[in-house]
């Protein structure tokens, strides 16, 4: 088969004549602050937070980075839980420090990572002061670090960690550290001492046990350590010591740059890509979401070894709604609430929620959900589109690449009823249905095959709301609603 030429992977809806929006199940909404006035505030607002932490009564923690703070939302606002503000310095920041003391006099350095235990007690990863804190009793205490960058383990008082960044905690005990700049994973051990993990690869999925610049980690119920490796493009899995890869392609690695290319591809686990991840939270079901930072949006990977986009588009901004449309500015922490997830906006300086909607698309259909809704005696060697229980003749091929599937763009949107012309000036698809009008072109997704244009199915989904679904064993794309 002739390779396809992608030359984006986002979908940019335009709307011309009329406002416009498809109905999903839930929206995107701001938790805290959007008042412009109070979100600039020191202590009411929010300056490009980054981790969140929920406790278990519920309650949501934000690392208020550029404040300097320990923030905790509340139904009426934000409410200070640790940090102060002491002037700014030459770049007109709040200045950082490190003091330990009563939390509200206590001092912190763009801190990131939080962690909340069971009993209430409030981890920090103070970054900028390259140390670990604790919040007990109203009171701010460091437990590891010597304030000065580092690469050293023993005891905890002379252990030395490089900008770290989240924090997890075994069901022993033991408080787990992303030490990011150094590309490692710290242990901190109840008796005080600090030590570095190494880890074997599985010589399947990995060849090596290195990480670059690990932004994230997280215990599942099972006790198995997943690992955020931010510039490695991947998430990870380390069981008895041994390391393997959920999802990203590693193997693309850029010597110029150090790190694994960059972009945004969705399908299978071992073939997508992501953009600088910096957050995740694992769901009670072992989904697990991604805050792909750089590309601005939330990705799902879910237990059928797929990886989707479940909210947001590759384009920054600050767009609520419903949650295909949706625009972040950088999100970084996540957390999960009541089956909501919460996600830490940085640059939008503001926490939002999406509402997990386990019948999005996102996380796929069983095997016979989809057989339910083809003639598996009309299946063949070649892909079909199917809806209704009806095979639809789209006369051109539907395009299989690496697990990303794609649709003749002017047959499909012909089959749900848009009018499709070619704007030879800006050389751009056009497509109009009443009042609705957009367009697709070389900036906003549009693939090409054998001089035809094509798009990705979970882009089509946004134009012509639908959800389609993909049953590999019958090599259909089946319409689910």
């Amino acid at each position: 088969m002739k390779a396809i030429r992608k030359t984006a992977l986002f979908m940019m809806i335009m709307i011309v004549a009329t406002q416009f929006s498809l109905v999903f199940a839930v929206d995107v909404k701001p938790i805290t602050p959007v008042d412009p006035e109070i979100k600039s505030d020191l202590t009411l607002g929010l300056n490009q937070p980054y981790g969140l932490a929920t406790d278990y009564l519920g309650n949501v923690y934000v690392a208020d980075t550029y404040n300097n703070m320990i923030k905790k939302v509340t139904a009426t606002g934000l409410e200070l839980v640790a940090g102060g503000f002491d002037g700014k310095n030459n770049m007109d920041l709040p200045r950082g420090g490190l003091l330990d003391g009563k939390a509200l006099e206590a001092r912190f350095n763009k801190p990131r990572g939080l962690l909340v235990t069971q009993s209430g007690v409030i981890y920090v990863a103070d970054t900028g002061n390259h140390v670990i804190r604790k919040i007990e009793a109203s009171a701010v205490s460091t437990i590891a670090g010597t304030g000065t960058a580092g690469f050293t383990d023993g005891a905890a008082s002379v252990a030395q960690f490089n900008l770290p960044s989240a924090l997890a905690m075994s069901s022993e005990g033991k408080l787990y550290v992303a030490d990011t700049l150094n590309s490692c994973i710290r242990v901190i051990r109840k008796e005080g001492s600090v030590e570095t993990l190494s880890f074997t690869p599985d010589g399947k999925t990995l060849t090596s046990g290195k990480l670059n610049e690990p932004s994230d980690l997280l215990f599942d119920a099972q006790g198995v350590l997943y690992i955020l490796d931010s510039g490695n493009q991947a998430v990870k899995r380390v069981k008895d010591g041994v390391i393997s890869l959920v999802a990203g392609s590693v193997g693309d690695f850029n010597l110029e740059t150090g790190y694994v290319n960059t972009g945004l591809v969705n399908g299978m686990a071992g073939e997508a890509k992501f953009n600088f991840p910096k957050g995740f939270a694992l769901d009670e079901k072992g989904n697990l979401f991604v805050a792909d930072s750089w590309n601005h949006v939330i990705r799902v990977i879910t237990d059928d070894g797929m990886v989707r986009t479940y909210s947001g588009v590759l384009f920054s901004g600050n767009v609520n709604g419903d949650i295909k449309t949706a625009r972040y500015n950088t999100p970084t922490g996540l957390t999960i609430k009541n089956n909501t997830l919460i996600v830490s906006d940085m640059w939008n300086n503001e926490i939002k929620e999406i509402p997990i909607d386990y019948n999005d698309v996102s996380f796929g259909y069983s095997e016979a959900d989809l057989k339910a809704l083809i003639d598996p005696s009309q299946s063949s060697e070649v892909w079909t589109f199917w809806e209704a229980k009806q095979k639809v003749n789209l006369d051109k091929t539907i395009i299989n690449d690496k697990g990303t599937y794609y649709l003749p763009f002017k047959a499909t949107m012909l089959h749900y009823g848009y009018a499709i012309s070619w704007d030879a000036v800006n050389r751009r698809v056009l497509y109009t249905k009443g009042d609705v009008k957009g367009f697709i072109d070389d900036s906003t997704g549009m693939a090409i095959y054998e001089a035809n244009s094509y798009l990705a199915i979970d882009h089509f989904e946004r134009i012509v709301n639908k959800k389609f679904g993909v049953l590999e064993a019958y090599k259909a794309i089946v319409t689910i609603e």
